[in-house]
């Protein structure tokens, strides 16, 4: 598989973001770090034993995958 086999989250969580706000024509209005502080992520190997459960099950394998949803809850 071409993802790192260890328990780092994934998904994005426990990272700091910064969020710029600019008005309409285009003028810095505001800056703020942002940082996800959520206790239920999942790792690689609980991601991992989810998808073999499903390819375990299912004899169509998937080309591509979407990922949908923001991951902010």
């Amino acid at each position: 598989m071409p993802f790192p086999d260890n328990d780092i989250p994934i998904n994005g969580f426990g990272k700091s973001y910064e969020l710029i706000q600019r008005s309409k024509d285009d003028e810095f209005v505001s800056a703020s770090t942002v940082k996800h502080n959520r206790q239920s992520t999942y790792t690689f190997e609980t991601l991992q034993e989810s998808a073999q459960f499903l390819l375990d099950r299912v004899k169509t394998r998937p080309k591509i995958g979407i990922i949908c949803g923001s991951g902010m809850g």
